[in-house]
């Protein structure tokens, strides 16, 4: 192994010619040219804006990427790239391009001999908000401290990444398949920057946790990574996979190709559309929205024909039942009041809510729930739902608390426990490390970002703990003791994973993250980490939605009625 080691390192240093500030680096597609940064007394090498595929557009637009032709001059890799089109909430239309499909590699800059373990992570974002740049959340400073080669991507997103009409030249999937692109050149590459191609970690976190539980289900991602890290999201939660795409696509089309009837000529016109009217096309839809329980995310992964180029061509929840997930060592968990992020959308009027489900309580129902509306099936599980969580069918305890476990739960909680227990039923599965995120500090990103107050840990607090982001970087220097104490935990056994498969191996830390199995044992994370398990409380509404589930599959399985729910 030590000759391997020294081999791999000449080989780098061949590969590599250096100044104080600037660095090229010769990759399969051709030389790129990333420059030196500081975080504290950390110094690193940034690579920002390596093209690993060609411009989606025109005649490519929808369809799977095709990998990027080699450049003999060298890439100037020192800037920000352009983000993925998108509706303009985080970024401005001048900041965005189709010509997107980049990844961001950022490499410690220690004189060592070592080659350095791998984290490329996919960015959340509802699947269609973003991007993988440092500008927002992703600041890789943390890790580079730590001794971690990190790695973003880009991808299409929206429409241009999800859309299917369920014909081969749209299929669906196009951002997974982008991910996947970007994997084998990560793959191909990584150790020219000084980082293992043995030894990545594929991450993600809310919708680029889906992606990789996703990626876990797909063949085509086989070797291409070794470990996983999902921070709250997974692939069966009923808002990440469509079940009728077709049908969003045609309701989209009708905005921006209203002339044109059956979907080759869609296509074509979609593909002669200005991509921002594309993007605002999905803005119109948006409108129309009548579910205060849920952003509207139309346009999401599905289950595509066998063609040749697809890559998810079972439900994820039968790729569980087969035991066909990838077999490898997983970190995941989620936080303790996820639905705390919907006070920044619809729950900034909880009475507004309250008074819509009155009028409708089957929007309580996930959509992946599909018994006839107003049939005598979906009114009493509407019923039993609100009861459940809110008194009685008047919502006679319509508390904040309450409704946000409800989102909680059917968003985020549900699909994590539900695969992790699915995982660990196959008496072979690789190591589960299982996490409750319970911190309420100075660093929670999301709550910071938004500027809710509500107690608990949010859905994406967890980043600012992992990350340097845009409004966490100035608090670092006032953040107080049990913060930058809940810093160090998170950063200590999520690098750890990254390196080593274990977050906490012998005589790294004053605790021990058991591996999660029948004794169902989990690791609180916060300031003062220790072993638990899962609160009775949510043990509870895991149970109580088991039982809601197994009847609708039960039902379906008996030639059940349905009614397709469009929208997730």
């Amino acid at each position: 192994m030590f000759l391997i080691a020294v081999l791999i390192y000449i080989l780098l240093c061949l590969n590599v010619s250096a100044s104080n500030e600037q660095r090229i680096i010769k990759t399969t597609s051709g030389p790129v040219r990333g420059r030196l940064q500081q975080y504290d007394d950390i110094s690193y090498y940034s690579y920002e804006g390596i093209p690993y595929a060609e411009n989606p557009t025109g005649s490519l637009r929808f369809r799977p990427p095709i990998a990027r032709r080699p450049w003999t001059n060298v890439f100037n890799a020192t800037q920000i790239p352009p983000v993925c089109p998108q509706i303009p909430v985080k970024y401005t239309k001048n900041e965005m391009s189709e010509d997107c499909l980049r990844l961001n590699i950022f490499v410690p800059a220690c004189c060592t001999d070592e080659i350095l373990p791998v984290l490329v992570f996919v960015h959340g974002g509802a699947f269609h908000l973003i991007s993988g740049n440092t500008d927002l959340i992703y600041g890789p400073g943390f890790l580079m401290e730590r001794g971690i080669v990190f790695v973003t991507i880009n991808y299409r997103l929206g429409i241009l990444g999800f859309m299917s009409l369920d014909i081969e030249s749209a299929s669906g999937n196009a951002g997974l398949k982008d991910i996947l692109l970007a994997l084998e050149w990560i793959k191909a590459n990584i150790e020219r920057f000084g980082g293992s191609s043995d030894n990545i970690t594929i991450g993600g976190n809310s919708s680029g946790a889906s992606i990789v539980n996703s990626l876990l289900m797909i063949k085509q991602s086989s070797g291409l990574f070794h470990k996983a890290a999902l921070f709250s999201g997974s692939a069966l939660s009923y808002r990440v996979l469509a079940k009728h795409p077709v049908e969003n696509a045609l309701i989209m089309a009708k905005t921006v190709c209203p002339n044109e009837e059956d979907k080759e000529s869609i296509l074509k016109c979609l593909r002669q559309a200005d991509v921002f009217d594309i993007v605002k096309s999905f803005e119109l839809m948006r409108k129309g929205n009548t579910n205060p329980l849920r952003p509207y995310t139309p346009f999401l992964p599905n289950v595509e024909k066998e063609f040749a180029h697809a890559v998810l061509t079972k439900p994820p929840i039968e790729i569980l039942q087969a035991h066909q997930l990838q077999n490898i060592p997983v970190l995941a968990g989620f936080n303790s009041n996820e639905g705390i992020y919907m006070a920044s959308g619809t729950f900034r009027y909880p009475d507004r809510v309250l008074k819509i489900l009155r009028k409708n309580i089957e929007l309580t129902i996930p959509s992946n729930i599909e018994y006839p509306l107003g049939s005598e099936k979906s009114m009493a599980l509407a019923k039993s739902i609100v009861k459940f969580y809110f008194g009685d069918e008047h919502f006679s305890n319509w508390t904040l608390s309450n409704a946000f476990d409800f989102i909680s739960d059917t968003h985020y909680v549900y699909g994590v426990d539900l695969w992790i227990n699915m995982h660990k039923e196959r008496k072979d599965s690789n190591k589960v490390y299982y996490y409750y995120f319970d911190f309420d500090g100075a660093l929670n990103w999301y709550k910071i970002y938004y500027n809710i107050t509500f107690p608990g840990a949010s859905h994406a607090d967890d980043l600012g703990y992992v990350f340097i982001t845009n409004v966490t970087k100035p608090k670092l220097e006032t953040a107080d003791r049990r913060s930058l104490e809940a810093l160090d935990v998170m950063l200590t056994v999520i690098t750890n994973f990254v390196k080593f498969g274990n977050p906490t191996p012998k005589n790294s830390s004053e605790f021990i993250w058991p591996e999660y199995g029948t004794d169902r044992k989990m690791l609180l994370l916060n300031d003062k980490p220790c072993v638990i398990k899962m609160d009775p409380r949510i043990r509870r509404r895991m149970n109580f939605w088991n039982d809601i589930y197994n009847e609708y599959r039960h039902y379906v399985a008996n030639g059940g009625v349905t009614e397709n729910k469009i929208t997730p």
